[in-house]
């Protein structure tokens, strides 16, 4: 199973992966809360607050209790990214 996306790789527990036609798909979608959003675009949690109200970065859902963005929204948005160049 190849997760790699632009160098980014973002890991989904073997059971939520489905193997249909060569292809792997998501049968559940995976959520991630601020922690781990936090972790993997490599930014603070005041960042993350600032990007969301300058509407720079994807909202979590809106339903009771912690914050949560679906794991493909995040991914969606950083293959959106400017990527840098060393």
């Amino acid at each position: 199973m190849n997760n790699h996306a632009a160098g980014l790789v973002l890991s989904w527990p073997r059971h939520l992966m489905k193997l249909q036609n060569g292809r792997d798909v998501m049968r559940h979608k995976k959520m991630m809360n601020t922690k781990q959003v936090c972790e993997f675009v490599g930014i603070s949690r005041t960042t993350l607050y600032r990007w969301m109200a300058d509407d720079i970065f994807p909202r979590p859902l809106d339903r009771p209790g912690p914050l949560k963005w679906p794991a493909d929204d995040i991914l969606e948005w950083s293959l959106s990214c400017p990527r840098r160049r060393y």
